[in-house]
């Protein structure tokens, strides 16, 4: 698996690319990803099917708050980037298969 030619697409396409990876990694750092994302859950399942059963996912994004989100717990923002809830995006990682460790 050559990591520096994997594309985005190949990511979130899942496919092949999955296949590639037998063991899953230990640890999955996005910072300042998750801004570019909406709708982050399939982001996340994917990153899931490449971790190992112990790995830790460490990411950054930028937090609206419960009460200015709209129901699909993201928003655009005038920056372009998006915005998620906290609800939001803990949700996403539960339903991807990760447990909610701690959140800042």
């Amino acid at each position: 698996l050559d990591l520096e030619t994997t594309t985005l697409n190949d990511l979130m396409s899942g496919n092949d690319f999955l296949d590639e990876v037998r063991h899953g990694f230990d640890l999955i750092v996005a910072a300042d990803v998750l801004v570019y994302f909406g709708d982050i859950q399939k982001l996340l399942t994917n990153l899931s099917k490449l971790s190992s059963d112990t790995a830790f996912l460490i990411f950054s994004c930028e937090r609206i708050e419960e009460e200015n989100a709209p129901a699909s717990g993201w928003k655009l923002q005038i920056s372009g980037r998006y915005a998620h809830s906290k609800s939001y995006v803990v949700e996403a990682a539960k339903n991807a298969g990760y447990a909610h460790s701690k959140s800042y």
